[in-house]
């Protein structure tokens, strides 16, 4: 009897680690499934990192490209600006050779008119009477020598008048 109460506590000890060896099957199995998640999730993370390298690096590509682009517009605006500055220096200085124009004109005119005025009273007090017909500059030349080169100083003048 002994040696059935033996066999018997025996039994029960295997039964029980027996038990013990299932549920440590069970865990390891338990494990297993996690461990292949795992890998399974270690795998989708390594071809994300891998797709997310190669956007990196055509970025750093398209950036270097945009970098360049960025230097070439700075100096291309920079250039503009100074044909703009110069420009407007020109615009200016055009504007101030009009508004200063009139003003020569006018002085011009009147420095014809006095031009006339005097030839037509040099001529009355030569004696020559305005708009006779058949006369011509020898006969002015008779009361004054100088008649001649006055006419060619009247000429020029006129012609040196900007009328526009």
């Amino acid at each position: 009897a002994a040696f059935l109460s033996e066999r018997d506590a025996e039994i029960v000890h295997l039964k029980s680690l027996l038990s013990l060896n299932e549920v440590e099957a069970v865990e390891a199995i338990r494990l297993r499934g996690q461990l292949t998640t795992v890998e399974a999730a270690d795998v989708a993370k390594d071809s994300e990192l891998k797709d997310f390298k190669e956007k990196n690096f055509t970025l750093e590509g398209d950036r270097d490209v945009m970098s360049k682009k960025i230097t070439t517009l700075e100096s291309a605006n920079a250039a503009k600006e100074a044909e703009l500055a110069g420009l407007h220096w020109s615009l200016r200085l055009s504007f101030s050779v009009c508004a200063w124009r009139p003003c020569r004109m006018i002085r011009q005119r009147m420095d014809i008119g006095c031009a006339v005025n005097k030839g037509i009273q040099d001529g009355l007090r030569a004696g020559v009477v305005h708009g006779k017909a058949g006369r011509d500059l020898s006969v002015i030349e008779a009361y004054d020598p100088s008649t001649e080169a006055k006419y060619v100083e009247a000429v020029n003048a006129l012609g040196a008048v900007d009328f526009s």
